[in-house]
């Protein structure tokens, strides 16, 4: 729980919802080159990444980094929130280790807390606002 709680996206969930997660995600190791995220794919899991390093690219535009992702990052959540494949590729640049968050569960959480919500909308600010 202590790993949930340092999120930027979890800090304002509630303890017992904080539990709740624990007792779902998953921790999951990936090799470097591995995908997290398959473009195009359909997905229902949002990672946590909790140590490494990951980037975020197109298939069509390979040389070009969308983003690179570290410790405390959240990826795939755009196709949980609105169940559409796959935006991007997402590959592992070293080993990797993350918290795999099951959707259905990620969604429950945001109904209701409203914290996760402002910590989701952070985050896609942020990536907007970046991508300028």
């Amino acid at each position: 729980m202590t790993a949930l709680r340092k999120l930027d996206l979890l800090r304002e969930v509630s303890p017992a919802d904080l539990e709740r997660l624990t007792r779902v995600v998953e921790e999951r190791t990936f090799a470097p080159g591995e995908a997290l995220c398959e473009y195009n794919a359909m997905g229902d899991e949002v990672f946590i990444l909790l140590s490494g390093h990951a980037r975020v690219w197109l298939p069509d535009e390979p040389d070009r980094t969308l983003r690179d992702c570290g410790p405390g990052t959240c990826v795939g959540e755009l196709a949980v929130l609105d169940a559409a494949p796959r935006s991007a590729m997402v590959t592992a640049v070293d080993r990797v280790k993350v918290l795999s968050l099951p959707g259905e569960d990620f969604r429950g959480v945001m109904d209701r807390q409203p914290g996760m919500v402002r910590g989701v909308m952070r985050e896609l600010v942020r990536r907007l606002r970046s991508a300028r």
